[in-house]
């Protein structure tokens, strides 16, 4: 049994038509999420990154073609044939995201996400880490690159050189794509950067994006396997401690995880989940923004989370929520992750 056949059995499977005028229909569900204890990014079953808000949970986002196909922002590995197979599935006991590409009669890849974390947020290095194998056959893969900053406001100036492209946004903020798998990375009509990698079996390539860069790096200087190695063993050795022996454990694990990403590490906070806007059902009212920790949510979820054994969070998030009362006496339905209080709702 090859890889994808594997996965399958693990995984719902999705096919997909490639058309660059429309986003593919997928359920919600059809995503995995990496992070990095400050913020997150959901990564789609065509290898899309169409979520992620940077610097922390409840910045402006970056990538946001989950809320607008159009203007909102997106970086992609995808095959470049017409139709091709994926599924998803986690390495096991971490939040490192297996993407497996299938495409009949020419070939198979994977790709392999994670934003680099160690669990000491001193050493955060704001990246996200794309590695891909071909696994089979040959195949060509497309990468775009195409950042909208502040919810998608501003369009940043672009600027190529080697192996990458940095956009540049009017306020001063960078973020930089650089992969080092061969072709020339170029302006894309539909906004953006494009890029086609040819790989055959066995080949393999990175791609990473990074924030706050002032000039395009090689990959080397990003030091991938480095990182991925670290960021491998910070999830299994934060596993370990999972203290639960009861029926589907591998479940319970999976939802711990989670629970994990969502907690911001340097004040111990949840953010009730990664997303805003994302109504209960479509042109519904129940559109919040759910990128601040809600104390009903939150509270429930680290007593789950203590009660198998994530001790150090629930202490984290004990002295969060004892310093914001220090300085706010009413109990509020949400505060910042900082504890501060949370900002105005806007219509963007």
């Amino acid at each position: 049994m090859d890889i994808f056949s594997a996965a399958q059995r693990l995984a719902n499977g999705f096919r997909f038509q490639n058309d660059e005028a429309q986003a593919p229909v997928l359920p919600i569900g059809a995503h995995g999420l990496i992070g990095d204890g400050s913020s997150a990014a959901l990564v789609r079953a065509d290898g899309a990154i169409d979520w992620l808000c940077w610097p922390e949970f409840d910045s402006p986002s970056l990538f946001g073609a989950l809320l607008d196909p159009e203007r909102g922002g997106i970086t992609q590995i995808r095959p470049a044939a017409s139709g091709f197979e994926s599924v998803q599935q986690y390495d096991p006991d971490t939040n490192v995201l297996e993407t497996l590409f299938r495409v009949d009669g020419k070939g198979s890849a994977r790709i392999t996400d994670y934003m680099p974390w160690n669990g000491d947020q001193r050493g955060a290095v704001q990246e996200i880490h794309r590695r891909i194998d071909c696994r089979s056959g040959e195949l060509e893969l497309d990468l775009i690159f195409d950042p909208r900053f502040l919810y998608g406001d501003e369009i940043p100036d672009l600027t190529f050189a080697g192996q990458g492209v940095l956009a540049w946004s009017k306020t001063g903020d960078t973020v930089a794509a650089v992969s080092n798998g061969g072709g020339q990375w170029k302006s894309r009509p539909a906004g953006g950067a494009h890029n086609r990698v040819r790989l055959r079996a066995g080949e393999r390539f990175w791609m990473v994006s990074s924030r706050g860069a002032d000039q395009i790096e090689p990959v080397e200087a990003h030091r991938p396997f480095e990182h991925l190695r670290a960021t491998r063993h910070f999830w299994r050795e934060w596993s370990r401690g999972l203290q639960y022996d009861g029926p589907w454990r591998h479940h319970v694990l999976r939802s711990a995880l989670v629970l994990k990403l969502l907690i911001a590490a340097r004040s111990g906070a949840m953010v009730a989940a990664p997303t805003t806007s994302l109504p209960e059902w479509i042109r519904g009212e129940r559109n919040w923004d759910y990128r601040y920790t809600w104390t009903r949510d939150s509270a429930m979820a680290i007593r789950a989370a203590n009660q198998i054994g994530c001790s150090h969070e629930a202490r984290d998030f004990f002295h969060f929520v004892c310093e914001t009362l220090d300085s706010d006496q009413a109990l509020r339905v949400m505060y910042r992750i900082d504890g501060g209080p949370v900002p105005g709702e806007r219509t963007l």
